[in-house]
């Protein structure tokens, strides 16, 4: 199983290994001790400043959900201290490469995109994502060692996870669309005027449509709902086999649709459906273990508080709640 460390406390631990924080009003003070380890003020400040700054938090903070955060950073160092120092007992260690390619993958996934501007929101820079990206790769490997390598499920399991679950296992409708684009909304309705006389379609997108399918008669392939603009989808999805729609305005262009063939949704069977329900029970069972994994290694471990330097940071406020300057 690859696809298996989005759990939320995960990445919350990774927020406390990350960054540099202007507050040095309790800088160097030990909070908690874990296995002769220290965590100090510093950490959590650091924390506190990623925390924020990763949730693009605008304006003022409540003092009540300052007060909760502040508590969940605490919580969460002491969890990443503690799978740190199991991934040393494990010899686990993460290489430059693998810390370049999630870095290259991260940027690549949002070049270019509708949400190119969050990477410049959350204000971190290279170096500490690489940071992140070193932490992250490390915790996944202690946990896919310690706990998803140790699942496994039965047969039966699958099976009453399936017939308990039908709902989830179930073909898309599809449908086979063919278009004619044009960039003009004039020569799209003559062309309709046509087509309802009895042209043929797939000559007429061969012959005018300005998009790339039109050298195959305008044949889409079969596609699922959502995979075209919503104004195409909308239609699309409410004609029949063999009708032709009005003629629709996108960003692209004057559209016109027909629909060839519809493919309803379907219940899968148990063996088409098998992978995904083995891999769906994997990942449910796996947080499970996940969690109760974090509660014994935190229940076998020395952690001492100091309760003072605690309180100190609890009480401790940024200017009028809001992120401090420089973040």
């Amino acid at each position: 199983m690859k696809k298996r460390i989005n759990n939320l406390a995960i990445i919350g631990i990774l927020l406390i290994m990350m960054g540099a924080c202007g507050c040095e009003r309790f800088s160097g003070k030990v909070v908690a001790e874990v296995n002769g380890e220290d965590i100090t003020t510093k950490d959590l400040e650091e924390a506190m400043r990623m925390k924020l700054s990763s949730q693009l938090v605008q304006g003022v903070i409540s003092p009540l959900a300052l007060q909760r955060l502040k508590e969940e950073v605490l919580s969460e160092a002491i969890n990443g201290l503690l799978i740190e120092q199991r991934a040393e007992k494990l010899s686990i260690k993460v290489s430059k490469q693998e810390i370049d390619d999630s870095l290259a993958e991260l940027k690549e996934s949002y070049e270019g995109s509708a949400s190119s501007g969050v990477l410049v929101g959350i204000k971190i820079n290279d170096a500490q994502w690489k940071k992140y990206f070193k932490k992250r790769r490390l915790y996944e490997k202690v946990i896919e060692k310690d706990v998803y390598d140790r699942i496994s499920v039965s047969e039966e399991e699958v099976r009453e996870f399936y017939v308990a679950n039908r709902a989830r296992y179930r073909s898309e409708t599809t449908i086979r669309l063919a278009q004619i684009v044009v960039d003009d909304e004039g020569k799209a309705q003559r062309m309709l005027v046509k087509i309802e006389q009895g042209e043929d379609f797939t000559t007429i997108a061969k012959k005018e449509s300005i998009a790339p399918e039109g050298a195959n008669g305008g044949d889409l392939g079969f596609i699922s709902r959502g995979e075209m603009p919503p104004a195409i989808d909308q239609v699309a999805f409410t004609l029949t086999p063999g009708k032709i729609s009005a003629v629709i305005k996108s960003p692209y262009g004057f559209h016109i649709l027909k629909v060839l063939e519809r493919r309803e949704q379907v219940a899968d069977s148990f063996e088409s459906a098998k992978e995904r329900v083995i891999t769906d029970l994997k990942e449910i069972k796996g947080e499970e273990a996940f969690q109760l994994w974090l509660a014994n290694i935190r229940k076998s471990a020395e952690i001492k508080i100091n309760k003072d330097v605690v309180e100190a940071f609890m009480s401790a406020k940024y200017q009028d709640h809001k992120l401090p300057e420089g973040s």
